[in-house]
Order: C-alpha cells, then structure tokens, then sequence
C-alpha cells in the first residue's frame, strides 16, 4: 500500500518543449497593428535590405542542404535556418523581429536608454529583436560608449 501511494503522487515527466512566452504573439499582433514609428522603421528597413530579400526567399523557397550555396551574406542566418519565418512579410526569428544592419545601431540605442547593463539589455533584446551576432554586438556597443 506505501509503494502504491508513493507512486501514485510522484509526477510524470512533462516533456521538454520551446514556447515562446504566452505574450510574446499577443505583443507582436499589437505591435504590427498600430502605427508605431518603430515598427514601420522596422518594416522599410527590411524591405529595402537585399540580405532580408535573400533570406526571406529561403525562408521560403527552401534552404540548400549545406551553407557552401549560399552568399556570404547570407551564412550567418543558416544555423538559425530552422526558426525563421516569414510573417506579414516580416523576417522573424520565432517571436522576435529581425533587424537589418541599416537600423541596428539605432535598435541598440533604443535598447540601452535608461543605461541598463549588458546582462538587462540583453534580456530586453532577446525578447523582442535578433540578428546573427546579437550579443557579441551588443557588447561591443556597450564596450565602446563607455559604460561596461
């Protein structure tokens, strides 16, 4: 009866799954419906990006099965090449929006107000943006303001 009891309370495991957070769509969906001067920064941005054109037409059409028949421009996105997507349009990685070299300085500015550490924007990036090489530019860009 004790073995019994015992193993009836212990938990099954719950399978490992990659969810994005229960407001990250939600907060997408608002964002892409106003008119925020951000989002159609965002927008012109990767429209006139020819990498984005590359991308998005994988992203699309399918990727070749080695990163040797793409541009070089375009190799860093290959390793991530299972989480793109094309929404509305848009680039995205999962929830997050992919930002075009062309506004990256002005993204990571945006990130920084408020003069937060490497480890707070970060966590801000990660929740709402992404490039290849996110937090090494990150860093650099704190690195060279002054402020690690």
């Amino acid at each position: 009866m004790q073995l019994a009891d015992t193993l009836s309370r212990a938990p099954l495991p719950q399978p490992q799954t990659k969810e994005a957070p229960p407001n990250a769509a939600v907060d997408l969906i608002k964002l892409e419906t106003t008119t925020d001067p951000a989002w159609q920064e965002m927008t012109k941005a990767q429209q006139e990006d020819r990498t984005t054109g590359k991308v998005k037409k994988f992203v699309e059409e399918g990727w070749p099965k080695s990163s040797k028949g793409v541009d070089a421009d375009v190799k860093p996105f290959f390793e991530y090449r299972g989480d793109l997507a094309v929404h509305r349009d848009l680039l995205v990685m999962g929830q997050r929006i992919y930002i075009p070299e062309s506004i990256r300085e002005t993204t990571m500015e945006k990130l920084h107000r408020g003069h937060l550490g490497l480890g707070k924007i970060r966590n801000r990036a990660r929740e709402t943006v992404w490039w290849p090489r996110l937090s090494q530019d990150l860093k650099s860009y704190i690195k060279n303001m002054g402020f690690a």
